[in-house]
């Protein structure tokens, strides 16, 4: 019993931790009568809402808070609360927390926004919109029976709870399961709890039996369920026999009951529940059914006299810590009709000295296995490693070098070789079908990998951190490569996924910094978030133009339609001929996706459209070589952490548009002095400025309700902050550390700032601060110059306060316009047409124009050095350049203009040795008269070998080679005294 409660203590906790809320808890509000706080939730874009108090008949959620939209529903913990009131759920809810709910007892009726597409109600019933589940009758209702409609299939924990009025409960045929405490306090269950009857049965579903039941029970036949916690903490139950009409057992259904020694299940039962059993101190043995498909987690979590437990006609999947702590376990088989085995399922069953696992197992979980007698038996172990039967369970860490897996085995559990540091090579059989999650994990050293041609998965975070491996060779039956299977394999330079592949998942290459090229096929159908970023030194994504979801442009990743830009190709170091430090987004997108731009390190300038409405999460995370960016007005999202670690950030302009700054966006922007909120920013997440050190000054837009949690946290340059009169409260640590906070403007009255909610942890310094009240800000000069700008050289002014001298804004005056450039070079290159020209003082950078013969000059593009490399050059058209240099103060004229005739360069076949001298063939050229052939022998220079007239003769033998001798060649179009570049470099020997 003591056990069980702290069992159900342990799941409150892991609800509490899991639940996908944010622990801190925000000021309470009123609105309408209705008194509520407000949390954020872990995506850091939407609010949960928490409301404990009512004074109005009728409660409304709100769709949104300060312009972030309110999306759950946490708790609506109203016991004391004797205000009857209805509950009006907007379209923007889209998760109700389990249990929500539950502490209500006045609620008359429900009504959900039509347009709401999680959930409905009827009759003033709340259900999900599929109508499948019911989750909340209100509890004033003058109603005593009510039917539940065909097509529910779960009633929720407390779904009718404090329901005094209802003497009947019709359950529908449909009806799978019902939750904790579903009935509780109604007046159905109240004349059960008086009545003599000792089980309460509705429909098929055995809902209660009385604590005071005894000895043996049997229960009815045509009972399809147990009900949650329906015999829960019996301490006078010894033995229970199920009809074969029961399918499921639901959750904690027998736990606690000590003195269980016997349970018979039924012949067609699916479903064990989670911690079903858990606690049963005296079950000794059971014997599972052939219909069995699932043994939930915990479902029989320290049942301490379990002996003996029989899977042997079950096709089933067993959970996770399934029989976690069963110590008197003595022995194990485990047949091949066993789908999975959780993590931990049979973890410390300390007596467990003997497992056998069939070869047709599925996956074995992270430490199935561990602390029991088996796996602490060093006799089992062999070589460093433990083998269960045909499958690899672990390898001791301290193993080092080569590790050979024994043939004949068919599978690698997960984190099998877990941290083991000094392994370097495994060489796996072909006969293992499957690896585990994580199954290579954290192996620093290991460079060399075989993977057997039968695996059909790679499974989650499989090679994760084998930060030495730079190959691996990816089977051809591979159609799923899961969630971070090769995270942070930064050594991995030759990788080519198969054909067959379907999913990348999450993660799955994230940091992989050495890749420079990934082919996509068109069987490519799902790409997970972040899959490729912190991939710097990636030149290129290539994806077959018969793919369905997504296309690459010019390199970059999109999805199909060009409206989301999916990733940008790191392109780190300039090392790959890659000129452009800079990129113009296509004007057909509308979405810059999550992480689109994450770690490329070197570019320093993105061009936004004003095609695109929303910027994703981590966007721009870790672009350090970013000065400046536009963010422009068609933006009316930006996503958490957007900008994160933007060191060299000076300055942001943001999108007017946008309804509040979120969470960390810009996040460790080190480099950043001062900022412009839009004035219609109704709230600023946590973190929003977090470690941004040199931040001086700010100013909160009026409407701003709150300065919330870590906002300022870290900002020790921080001089000045203008808070408006509509804060109603500071969070903790908002101001943690601005040590050279001096001024603060506040918008209202001494007594209006002293009735501010102000936690005080962290805050120091904005309350030591010197404050002038009635005031939205300083009263700013105007600009005062410091320095006249030149031809060469920008200006620079500011403005500072008239009452207090401190420096308000300081801008640079744009230098004079630039004079015009000069054109050195243009050539045909293996990429395009390259043209350079000579360095423009005070230029930023220079915009590159082309004409055909007939047509007319356009821009072409941007560069921010001396070079540009025109890659949509046709072959066999010619071309005309010139170049203007660009800077503040406009473009300074055109160059003088250079024209060429543009050649794309071949691609040479491999050369074959013949009778006749080695035969040479290549791809024909758009526009060619003939081709050049050049040669070279052995480790020599190239030299002419002789000219092939004719834009159709694409071959060539070279009778004069001579046997024995090494020689490699390349080619070069040409049409009139215009050459393209040279073609790619073959080597051959002659043979004849």
């Amino acid at each position: 019993m003591k056990r069980f409660i702290s069992v159900l203590l342990t799941l409150v906790l892991t609800l509490g931790v899991f639940s996908g809320l944010d622990i801190k808890a925000e000021a309470y509000n009123e609105i309408d009568g209705l008194r509520f706080y407000i949390n954020e939730r872990t995506d850091y874009e939407s609010y949960g809402i928490n409301c404990y108090e009512v004074n109005t008949d009728s409660v409304v959620i709100p769709s949104e808070y300060d312009s972030v939209p309110v999306t759950m529903i946490e708790s609506f913990s109203c016991y004391w609360t004797e205000t009857n009131f209805s509950v009006c759920i907007p379209e923007s809810i889209n998760h109700i927390e389990n249990r929500a709910f539950g502490d209500c007892k006045t609620i008359t009726e429900f009504i959900v926004s039509e347009e709401n597409e999680h959930y409905k109600s009827v009759d003033g019933v709340l259900y999900s919109k599929d109508g499948t589940v019911l989750i909340r009758y209100p509890q004033i209702r003058d109603e005593e029976s009510f039917t539940v409609p065909e097509g529910v299939e779960v009633i929720a924990d407390y779904a009718f709870t404090y329901c005094t009025n209802l003497k009947n409960i019709y359950l529908a045929d449909s009806v799978k399961s019902i939750g904790y405490w579903a009935f509780g306090e109604t007046a159905y269950y109240e004349n059960y709890r008086s009545s003599t009857a000792s089980t309460l049965y509705n429909n098929g579903h055995l809902i209660e039996a009385k604590s005071s039941l005894r000895g043996s029970y049997t229960v009815e036949d045509g009972t399809k369920n147990i009900a949650t916690c329906a015999f829960a903490s019996n301490d006078y139950l010894t033995s229970v026999s199920l009809p074969d009409s029961v399918v499921s057992i639901q959750e904690n259904a027998f736990a606690g009951c000590d003195k269980l020694s016997e349970i018979s299940l039924s012949n067609g039962l699916k479903t064990i529940g989670d911690g079903a059993f858990s606690g049963c101190d005296s079950l000794t043995s059971i014997e599972f059914p052939e219909s069995l498909e699932l043994i939930d987690r915990n479902a029989f979590l320290e049942c301490m006299a379990l002996e003996s437990v029989d899977f042997s006609k079950a096709e089933v999947v067993i959970g996770e810590q399934a029989f976690w702590r069963c110590s008197s376990l003595l022995t194990l088989e485990i047949p091949e009709t066993v789908i999975s085995v959780g993590d931990s399922a049979f973890a410390d069953c300390e007596s467990l000295g003997a497992i056998s696992i069939a070869g047709g197992v599925g996956k074995i979980g992270n430490h199935s296995f561990n602390n029991t007698a088996y796996l602490n038996n060093s006799e089992n172990w062999e070589n460093g490693a433990l083998y269960i039967d045909n499958i690899l369970i672990s390898v001791k860490e301290e193993y080092s070098g080569e590790f050979c897996i024994k043939d004949g085995t068919k599978q690698i559990a997960s984190y099998a070789f877990n941290r083991c540091d000094d392994i370097e090579s495994i060489v796996i059989p072909e006969s293992v079908v499957k690896i585990g999650d994580y199954a290579f994990w954290c192996c620093e050293k290991l460079n060399s990998v075989n993977l057997p041609s039968e695996l059909s998965v790679l499974c989650k975070g499989v090679f994760s951190h084998c930060v030495k491996l730079p190959y691996v060779e990816i089977p051809e039956s591979v159609t799923i490569i899961e969630d971070e299977a090769f995270w942070n394999c930064n050594a991995l330079s030759d990788l080519v996924i198969p054909e067959n592949v379907e999913y990348i998942g999450w993660s799955a290459f994230v940091s992989c910094s050495s890749l420079q090229e990934i082919y996509l096929s068109e069987n490519v159908q799902y790409i997970g978030e972040e899959a490729f970023s912190g991939c710097k030194r990636l030149e290129n994504f290539f994806v077959d133009e018969n793919n369905p979801c997504y296309t690459s442009v010019d390199g970059v990743l999109f999805d199909k339609t060009v409206e989301t830009l999916l990733q940008y190709p790191g392109r780190c170091e300039g090392i790959y001929r890659w000129y452009e430090t800079s990129y113009e987004i296509p004007g057909t997108v509308t979405k810059i996706g999550n992480y689109a731009f994450g770690y490329c390190y070197e570019l320093d300038n993105v061009v936004i459209p004003e095609s695109v409405i929303e910027i994703g999460c981590f966007a721009f995370v870790c672009c350090r070589s970013f000065k400046a960016l536009k963010i422009p007005d068609s933006v009316i999202r930006i996503g958490w952490r957007a900008f994160d670690n933007c060191i060299g950030l000076k300055d942001i302009s943001l999108s007017k548009n946008i309804s509040y700054v979120s969470y960390g966006m810009l996040e460790n922007c080190d480099s950043l002095e001062t900022v412009e909120l839009p004035s219609n920013i109704k709230a600023i997440l946590p973190s929003a400025f977090y470690y941004c050190d040199n931040l001086k000054s700010i100013v909160i837009p009026y409407g701003v309700t709150q300065i919330d949690y870590r906002l300022f946290y870290q900002c020790p340059s921080l001089e000045s902050i203008t808070i408006p009169k509509t804060v109603k409260s500071i969070c903790q640590f908002a101001f943690y550390n601005c040590e050279n906070l001096k001024f603060v403007f506040y918008g209202g009255s001494q007594a209006d700032w002293d009735s501010i909610e102000i936690m005080r942890d962290g805050n120091q310094w904005l309350l030591d601060a010197k404050f002038h009240f009635g005031t939205d800000g300083h009263t700013s000069s105007g600009w005062i110059t410091d320095k006249k700008a030149t031809v060469n050289a920008k200006g620079k002014k500011h403005k500072e306060c008239t009452v207090c001298g401190a420096v308000l804004e300081t801008k640079t005056i744009a230098q004079l316009k630039c004079s015009k450039p000069t054109l050195k070079t243009i050539e045909n290159t293996a990429y395009g047409v390259k043209i350079t020209w000579g360095s423009v003082s005070g230029a930023d950078k220079y915009y590159v124009y082309r004409k055909t013969s007939s047509g007319k000059y356009s821009k072409i593009g941007t560069a921010t050095k001396t070079g540009y490399t025109d890659k949509t050059a046709k072959s066999g058209t010619k071309y005309y350049y010139y170049v203007k240099a660009v800077n503040e103060a406009g473009s300074s004229e055109a160059s003088g203009s250079k024209s060429i005739l543009y050649l794309e360069d071949t691609t040479l076949s491999t050369p074959k040795s013949t009778k006749s001298g080695v035969k040479l063939s290549w791809k024909k050229v758009t526009g060619a008269e003939g081709y050049v052939v050049y040669r070279k022998t052995g480790s020599g220079s190239y030299s002419k070998l002789t000219t092939v007239k004719g834009s159709t003769k694409v071959t060539y033998t070279d009778a004069s080679a001579k046997k024995g001798k090494k020689y490699t060649y390349k080619i070069k179009a040409y049409k009139s005294k215009t050459y393209s570049a040279y073609s790619n470099a073959k080597a051959v020997t002659d043979k004849y």
